[in-house]
């Protein structure tokens, strides 16, 4: 017998597409940057939480400590943070962006803004409210019942 379940509503398909354009994007428009798949987020984080631990920028992006210690390595390879000693704790190192870093991140949230701006077309600053307070109801949602 094959059994199929259907998805009740569609805004999960949203929500998922909608984050993938964002991000396919985002990796295409930085890659000459020489920013690979996804690593303009740990970038953007790390540059909003300059010192932050690897731990520290794992939960900021929401993924894996392997994940990040993956991207952090990658991108201080390419010159866009620095480690120094952590003050607090020995055993770790807190990050830190380069100019090189700060520049991208200029870049960053200069598209950012042009996509917000193009997603938010026709919509009403009352509008634009009631999406954010509802996004922001969802992700809390969504964390609660986080792993």
């Amino acid at each position: 017998m094959n059994v199929h379940v259907v998805l009740s509503r569609p805004h999960y398909r949203e929500m998922g597409s909608i984050a993938r354009i964002l991000h396919a994007r985002n990796d295409f428009r930085f890659q000459v940057q020489g920013l690979r798949k996804g690593q303009f987020v740990f970038l953007t984080r790390l540059c909003e939480n300059p010192g932050v631990t690897v731990v520290g920028l794992a939960r900021l992006a929401r993924v894996d400590q392997t994940t990040a210690t993956k991207a952090t390595q990658k991108l201080e390879l390419a010159g866009y943070l620095t480690r120094l000693p952590n003050v607090t704790d020995g055993r770790s190192q807190t990050l830190w962006p380069t100019d090189q870093a700060a520049e991208a991140y200029d870049r960053i949230i200069e598209a950012e803004n042009a996509d917000l701006a193009e997603g938010l077309d026709g919509f009403s600053s009352v509008d634009q409210e009631a999406l954010l307070s509802l996004l922001v109801r969802v992700r809390s949602n969504l964390e609660r019942g986080s792993l």
